[in-house]
Order: structure tokens, then C-alpha cells, then sequence
């Protein structure tokens, strides 16, 4: 008589990128414990004598080695995906396209924190504003050779709802001026949490400014094209009005429930970009920049993500946030 036979189960094999100058990815197996583990989530392996951190590219069923002699990973470290298909298509495509090993590109679009294999942890911030029972006593408590606190305070002075720290630095700043106009009691200090802040209401802060005949023009020719790619090229000289009319396409963007990513050419013309944009709209702005230490790029790449932050301005390497 014919006997029969049970099916053996599916083997998962797992594609991970690793942060080598090797193109090629790896196959780990998944622990018994994880056996569902999705593209985009970061497991910690052994790779000969060192451990390291990985990204899941891919899961399959057949590898090119024996399956005994492939190893497990030591760890998941992420329960959901960090990086969507989206972003690792996008990695794909650049490694193809500029010849770089994809973990390399994979491992430059994370933060340094989730690079190590650390927790995503968004941190507070301070917002600083000046002391307005102090207000009257100012030239008394600054000496007239301390420029950088002068200057420090008037720039906080013109701005009512005070600046964020990371903003204050990009200026120029540092802790010291911070600590030393603190202590006179001219400044004060407060701790913002960034889940709390993303929390806030949108609504635009300010009346914008009345848009011209040939600004309406344009703003009505790129808002057909939201919910689809195109380029388009605006050219106008320095004050002709342009960002009034990114501006006023990113409120029509968050008000679709969508975010807008604005790209500066310098780290330089941040702090002017992100003043400019929190006198216009009162919602969560995150900045992606080299100044940035790697806490606060950290939570703004998870705001971002969450689609907590409704705008990111940053550098070109913004680009490579996961805006959901």
C-alpha cells in the first residue's frame, strides 16, 4: 500500500544587508521565536568575529549555500519594519545606479543611533525665550564686551514664541551663551516633548502675505500636479516672492493630511527657512541636518516617519527620510 507523506514546512531565509564594501547581501535564518520577521526591520548577526547590525532586504526560500550551514540571527531588534518598501526600493535603485554596496547606502539613510543597533527613542528639546520680568534690567546685566550674548538675546527678543536649541546653535550659539544669559535671569528655558508638540492642532499662525496675479497663476499650476509626480522649475530673483508660494502649496499639502519636505542648498539657510516657516504654520517642523547631534536627527527622522512632523526642511540629504 502507498504511504503517504507530510509536506515539510516552508523555510523562511533572510536576505540582510550588512554595512560592508561587499556587493552582496547575506542569508541568516530567523530565530525559532521570530519566525515572521518583514523586509526593513534590523536584526543583529554575527558576521565571522564581529557583530553587527543588518537590515532585512528580503525574505525567500532557497539560498545558494546549504541550509545547515547558514546561521540565525541573534536578535530582532525592531518589532515593525523602520524602513517602508518605498525607501528600500529607493536604496535598491542607488546602489544599482551609482555601483555602491547596498548595505553602505542602506546604513547611510539611518541615523547614527539606529546604525548601532540602538532603540528609536525621540528626545525632548528646550525652547528658549527671554525673561519678561528681567526685560528692563538687560543693559545692566550684559557687559558691553559680551557681543555674542547681546546679540543672543535680541534675536530671542524678535522672537515672541522663542527658538527651539538646535534652531539657536545653526545661529551661531552655543551652550555657554545659553547658560550664561540663564543665569542673570534675562532667558528661561522650556522642555518640550516632541510627541506632545506633534500633537498640536495645524493652523496657520500668521495671515499670509497676498499673493500677486503671476504668483496666483503659479500656485494654481502646481497645485493641479499634487497627488502625482512632476517637476516643475520656479525662477524669479531673490525677493520676488518665491517661498510665498511654496508656502502657501505646503498649507494646501497639510491640509490633504500630507507632509512637504523643503530642501535648503546649505546648512546655512536653515535656521532662516525653519524661522520663516514657524512664523507661517503652526504645526511640527523637523530639520535634517549635519548640525543636528544625533538625538535630535534621530527624533526628527521618527517624527517624520510617524507622520507626526507635517513639514522637514534639511539639506539634500533629507531626501532620504522616511516621510510616511
Amino acid at each position: 500500500m502507498p504511504r503517504s507523506s507530510q509536506a515539510a514546512e516552508p523555510i523562511t531565509i533572510l536576505s540582510v544587508a550588512l554595512p560592508t564594501p561587499l556587493y552582496r547581501t547575506y542569508d541568516y535564518l530567523p530565530t525559532p521565536d521570530n519566525p515572521s520577521i518583514l523586509p526593513g526591520q534590523r536584526v543583529a548577526v554575527q558576521f565571522g568575529q564581529r557583530a553587527l547590525t543588518g537590515i532585512v532586504l528580503d525574505t525567500k526560500s532557497e539560498s545558494d549555500y546549504p541550509i545547515e550551514k547558514l546561521k540565525r540571527i541573534n536578535q530582532l531588534i525592531d518589532s515593525q519594519p523602520i524602513l517602508s518598501s518605498t525607501i528600500l526600493s529607493m536604496a535598491k535603485w542607488a546602489s544599482q545606479y551609482y555601483c555602491h554596496p547596498i548595505g553602505e547606502v542602506l546604513f547611510t539613510i539611518l541615523p547614527n543611533a539606529l546604525r548601532q543597533g540602538g532603540d528609536i527613542k525621540i528626545a525632548s528639546t528646550q525652547r528658549w525665550s527671554i525673561n519678561p520680568e528681567t526685560a528692563d534690567s538687560v543693559q545692566s546685566h550684559i557687559k558691553s564686551n559680551a557681543i555674542k550674548q547681546q546679540t543672543l538675546y535680541d534675536t530671542l527678543a524678535k522672537s515672541p514664541e522663542g527658538l527651539l536649541e538646535s534652531t539657536i546653535r545653526l545661529l551661531g550659539y552655543t551652550t555657554i551663551h545659553l547658560n550664561a544669559l540663564q543665569n542673570k535671569q534675562l532667558i528661561c528655558a522650556e522642555t518640550l516633548d516632541a510627541l506632545t508638540a506633534a500633537a498640536t492642532k495645524y493652523q496657520i499662525s500668521h495671515d499670509p502675505l497676498p499673493l500677486s496675479t503671476e504668483q496666483h497663476e503659479v500656485v494654481d499650476t502646481l497645485a493641479k500636479s499634487l497627488g502625482h509626480y512632476q517637476t516643475f522649475l520656479l525662477q524669479g530673483v531673490t525677493g520676488s516672492g518665491k517661498t510665498e508660494v511654496y508656502m502657501n502649496l505646503v498649507d494646501q499639502v497639510i491640509k490633504r493630511g500630507q507632509q512637504a519636505l523643503i530642501l535648503v542648498p546649505e546648512i546655512s539657510l536653515t535656521p532662516q527657512t525653519l524661522n520663516r516657516f514657524q512664523r507661517h504654520f503652526n504645526c511640527p517642523i523637523g530639520t535634517i541636518h549635519s548640525g543636528l547631534n544625533h538625538n535630535e536627527r534621530l527624533s526628527s527622522w521618527e517624527l517624520a516617519r510617524q507622520g507626526a512632523a507635517k513639514i522637514i526642511i534639511g539639506t539634500r540629504s533629507a531626501i532620504f527620510t522616511p516621510i510616511k
